[in-house]
């Protein structure tokens, strides 16, 4: 059935169970679910990446449920902060967990590369080619250099050149030096040349920076102590009065004057959080 449209007189197409769809509502719609596939296929390489092994749909699910949870337990108990509070943590602290175990991923990755870099150099000095030197790798590295590599073999054997697989892998561990001796490989394998001994001069390269960034870490470890010790002050301090006089902080909770105050407080120690993290995180 074909209907006029109530503005520009153009028709509209009746639609199941009687809904006017036209073709900006289906561009819409079709937008929409793109940029949901996008997000879930975000949210699959970030636990990927971290060596969870849980799907991006279940993950929302748990973190959904958890703040659910959270919130009822807040509003059963009369205290909507506190459902708000426990929505937020239910929401935040498995996004921090996730992203802390991709950096503790990325960090071992970078630390074995030198190892990972003398294994490829060997097999290639024993006569064997750089795809045998990359299935070695996947075989007798240490984790996660093993399953990262052990995907580049499966990669390959479906048809993804081995150049494209290299330089997924550095983006996916976001090793800047993998990157450079994934742009190595592909050099060589178009011009040619002693590959073993571009890894061996990668790898020297490569250890004298990883000695640079040992020792600026022991350098800074200081700061961020001194950092974490004046995060977690005020947080300590007040949970603190509040176990030796319960009713001490109720006038920040009960007044205007006193919400008004805490919310400024709040404000204030986000930013000095971002500020002092941007302090004592050097790049390298």
């Amino acid at each position: 059935v074909i209907l006029p449209g109530p503005v520009d007189g153009r028709p509209r197409r009746r639609g199941l169970f009687g809904l006017f769809r036209d073709r900006e509502t289906v561009r819409d719609g079709e937008e929409f679910a793109l940029r949901r596939r996008r997000h879930r296929r975000g949210i699959d390489a970030v636990l990927e990446t971290a060596g969870i092994d849980v799907r991006g749909s279940e993950y929302l699910t748990l973190v959904t449920v958890a703040g659910f949870i959270g919130l009822g337990i807040g509003l059963a108990s009369g205290s909507p902060v506190l459902g708000l509070l426990l929505l937020g943590a239910a929401v935040a602290i498995p996004r921090l967990w996730v992203s802390r175990a991709a950096q503790r991923r990325h960090s071992a990755f970078g630390d074995q590369l030198e190892g990972t870099l003398q294994l490829m150099a060997s097999t290639l000095r024993a006569g064997y080619g750089l795809t045998q030197a990359v299935a070695t790798v996947a075989e007798e590295a240490p984790s996660p250099t093993r399953e990262e590599f052990a995907r580049i073999v499966v990669e390959t054997r479906i048809g993804r050149d081995l150049p494209g697989s290299l330089r997924a892998l550095a983006e996916r561990m976001k090793n800047e030096d993998f990157g450079w001796i994934a742009d190595a490989m592909a050099i060589q394998q178009e011009v040619g040349g002693n590959l073993a001994e571009i890894l061996d001069a990668v790898g020297g390269t490569i250890r004298d920076r990883n000695q640079i960034r040992r020792q600026v870490h022991a350098l800074s470890a200081e700061g961020r102590m001194s950092a974490a010790v004046l995060i977690a002050l005020p947080i300590g301090l007040a949970a603190m009065i509040s176990a030796i006089n319960p009713g001490y902080l109720d006038v920040l909770f009960d007044t205007g004057g006193g919400r008004v105050l805490l919310l400024v407080g709040v404000v204030l120690m986000t930013f000095g959080v971002i500020w002092i993290r941007r302090l004592v995180k050097i790049r390298f």
